[in-house]
């Protein structure tokens, strides 16, 4: 069923809800209003106005009031939000029928928000504020502000921007396949290269002695200074490295197995606190990962070279930070405006479909209307000329003929 609203038509099921027809000047008016572009308007700022609300809270308890304040004001937003819905179900039904509320993907997100605030809501006045309660109520205010999403959809370039996002998706993960295979077989060559290297260092005994009643091995060196690592007193091999004086022994604790915790290697600094490591996989990759963010790589690159030598080290971490950064991420973004730039062409194409169908529409109105016009003409010197009045004075006494009496006998 067809509904006036403005210069064009919107199409609704002939009943909404099984009550509202489409003659109940109720639903027509929220028709009209909710396919307006100024409701669209409305609440694009109050989506606004309410993720402005929420970055207004402060957990400190000095806002205390304030926070208080805010709620009521996000309790207004919600009952505008629900009032949206309403107006929607009314206007275009819930679900049976074409272009009913729950048919669009944008209208879906928006009611599963809706009812999330309102479990807000309900937990907010019924529950207790406990340790658990506060917890589901940050977490059900994160998907209120995902409410500020439906921006993308209304705005046209933004909603240009996802399609773009979604045409390359398949390319993406194609590059992203590429670059999980890469970065698994640099951390595999690093976890057979330098393995648990990194935490040798110079120690002043030869080895662990127990002291206060725990295992300790004095170190030379502080955490951040340059011999807090060095090559093993065991290696053989010597191209560089960082080796200690004489009266010192460079080791670790995995050498006489004996946990590192002991060594309180989780406290250093220098080590990452143990995160970021090449004696495992998880620690491997992640280090990996952080030399292709060219987050402090360089520190890195100093402990491979002090615990083992200096060509290794370098090739492998420069070689990470050259493709990983400079070739594979920027791989997908290549990707990405390649599907932008087929996304506009693909659009052109549209416009220009839609446009040749107006045109093509115009210039068969055109040859009709000059078809009328040169039957008009035709007509109109048929009426002028003397053959008019040769087959009117005909027709006339044809009809004369045909209806005269007949002769009395």
């Amino acid at each position: 069923m067809a509904f006036a609203v403005g210069n064009k038509k919107v199409y609704r099921v002939p009943k909404s809800l099984e009550y509202f027809t489409h003659e109940n000047r109720f639903r027509v008016l929220l028709v009209r209003i909710v396919e307006s572009d100024g409701f669209n308007n409305v609440i694009m700022f109050v989506i606004v106005l309410n993720a402005i609300n929420i970055a207004a809270y402060n957990n400190s308890k000095e806002s205390k009031t304030r926070n208080v304040l805010l709620e009521y004001v996000s309790d207004v937003f919600t009952a505008i939000y629900v009032l949206e819905a309403m107006a929607k179900i009314i206007a275009s039904g819930l679900l049976i029928g074409k272009n009913t509320y729950l048919r669009d993907p944008t209208n879906i997100f928006d009611f599963v928000i809706v009812w999330i605030s309102i479990l807000q809501l309900f937990f907010s006045l019924v529950l207790e504020k406990q340790t658990t309660v506060i917890f589901v109520f940050r977490c059900l205010k994160v998907f209120r502000i995902a409410r500020l999403l439906t921006i993308f959809y209304k705005i046209p370039v933004m909603r240009q921007q996802l399609r773009t996002l979604g045409q390359a998706f398949q390319g993406l993960m194609n590059v992203l396949l590429f670059l999980c295979i890469f970065f698994v077989f640099l951390s595999l060559i690093g976890l057979q290269l330098f393995g648990s290297d990194i935490y040798n260092a110079c120690r002043l005994t030869p080895f662990p002695i127990v002291q206060d009643g725990r295992i300790v091995w004095p170190r030379a060196h502080s955490d951040v200074s340059p011999g807090s690592i060095c090559v093993s007193s065991k290696s053989k091999i010597k191209l560089g490295g960082f080796n200690c004086p004489s009266e010192q022994v460079c080791g670790s604790f995995l050498d006489f197995e004996i946990p590192l915790e002991l060594d309180e290697v989780q406290y250093s600094s220098q080590l990452y606190f143990n995160v970021f490591n090449w004696s495992h996989f998880g620690g491997s990759l992640l280090s990996v990962l952080q030399i292709v963010t060219a987050d402090t790589w360089g520190n890195h690159l100093y402990n491979l070279i002090n615990s083992s030598n200096f060509i290794f080290p370098t090739i492998f971490c420069f070689l990470i930070h050259m493709v990983g950064t400079y070739y594979l991420l920027n791989l997908m973004l290549v990707v990405i405006i390649e599907s932008y730039i087929k996304s506009k062409e693909d659009y052109a194409d549209q416009e220009l479909q839609q446009q040749q169908v107006k045109i093509n529409k115009f210039q068969k109105s055109l040859i009709d209307s000059d078809t009328y016009v040169k039957e008009l003409v035709i007509i109109h010197d048929y009426i002028d000329s003397e053959e008019f009045l040769l087959d009117m004075e005909a027709f006339v006494d044809s009809d004369d003929e045909q209806y005269s009496p007949a002769p009395v006998s």
